[in-house]
């Protein structure tokens, strides 16, 4: 029996969530892979980084509403698969999943560069991540937990059945 997630929140409730970070985490992909392919040094200076945050605020509201479909589809389909294969429930699996729904389409459009596949992969795999935040299945019925339950409506009826003494 697997227990990731507290039960207060809701199935749906790491999706918009993951909608909202599309923008930012895009940007430090994006960045984070310039920084190590590049050979230039990097000055960090105020302005820099004021420019780059203007960029991450200026570009959530757009990669928000271009993600919302890719998030609630994979969101939908990791449900739908955890609730029919338990190991579909582990968050490494929702990683795998979510940088293959992104990196592949990418590969298939950007041809051979590894960077934009690897870039996209780890948009997708982080997005997939938190998605998963507040996802829960429940609890499997065996064979026993369904017994014990017929055992236990049985007793009310055996007890009332006995003669009173």
């Amino acid at each position: 029996m697997m227990a990731y997630a507290s039960p207060h929140r809701t199935v749906r409730s790491g999706a918009p969530l993951a909608a909202l970070a599309a923008g930012p985490v895009t940007m430090c992909i994006l960045g984070l892979g310039h920084l190590a392919t590049s050979n230039d040094t990097v000055a960090v200076t105020p302005q820099g980084v004021i420019m780059a945050a203007s960029s991450v605020l200026m570009l959530t509201i757009p990669a928000t509403i271009v993600a919302l479909l890719p998030v609630w589809f994979g969101t939908q389909l990791m449900l739908w698969a955890g609730k029919h294969l338990e190991i579909a429930r582990l968050p490494v699996m929702w990683g795998l999943v979510g940088a293959a729904l992104l990196a592949g389409p990418a590969a298939l459009v950007a041809g051979d560069t590894a960077s934009s596949g690897f870039a996209c992969g780890a948009i997708g795999a982080i997005c997939a991540l938190i998605c998963r935040i507040g996802a829960t299945w429940p609890a499997p019925q065996t064979r026993h937990n369904q017994r014990s339950a017929v055992n236990r409506a049985a007793i009310p009826q055996v007890i009332s059945a006995t003669p009173p003494k």
